[in-house]
């Protein structure tokens, strides 16, 4: 089974969290066990214990409030990198195609074997299609969003999309060009017989 296509982002929304919420929870630890400068200074006095300076513990709760403000400030200036992500789902459909298949559906479906006329005229106007949404995609996708805190770099997937539409597009012109010279062929050698049929000449007035 193939794994469902999806976006995610090189580094991901938790990952920038933590490199913020991080830093924050582990000041309070570095500033435990700081010795007094008097300590570090008077040398040759005799120091029954190292002095500390006394430092704020993470559990008091100035801390924690600081702390939970800084929580909620940071989940919503992450949250339009969730709410952007979202606007990219349409493109799955079209992330998730595979080429060869998508050709081979679409020869059954213009080029049927049943007996019923070819449709190069709609196959080709799919084909063209692939080719202007690739156009579309890489003119007015922008190459890069500005999300408040993070800069997201659209480069990549911009260019990914308008490939994978013109990659679509090259195969199914690419069919379009055999059958069209399948069907050429066949006409030709259709003429081919009747002429053989027309050129004899008829040995009596029936004939």
């Amino acid at each position: 089974s193939h794994t469902p296509a999806k976006f995610v982002y090189s580094v991901s929304v938790e990952t920038l969290f933590n490199a913020i919420m991080t830093p924050f929870d582990q000041s309070f630890k570095n500033f435990k066990d700081i010795t007094k400068v008097e300590r570090r200074v008077m040398k040759k006095l005799f120091w029954a214990y190292d002095p500390m300076v006394s430092c704020p513990h993470i559990s008091e709760k100035w801390a924690q409030d600081l702390r939970e403000k800084l929580v909620d400030t940071i989940s919503k200036a992450l949250k339009p990198m969730n709410d952007y992500i979202e606007t990219l789902q349409d493109f799955k459909e079209l992330i998730a195609i595979d080429i060869n298949e998508y050709a081979n559906e679409a020869q059954k479906k213009f080029f049927p074997t049943n007996g019923e006329a070819l449709n190069m005229t709609d196959l080709c106007a799919l084909a063209r299609k692939h080719a202007l949404d690739s156009e579309q995609i890489f003119y007015q996708l922008p190459s890069s969003v500005n999300l408040g805190l993070v800069m997201i770099d659209c480069k990549s997937v911009k260019n990914m999309l308008a490939a994978k539409h013109k990659a679509v597009s090259s195969k199914l012109f690419q069919l379009l060009e055999a059958k069209t010279r399948q069907f050429s062929e066949s006409v030709i050698e259709d003429f081919r017989q009747l002429y053989d049929v027309i050129v004899v000449s008829p040995g009596t007035i029936e004939k």
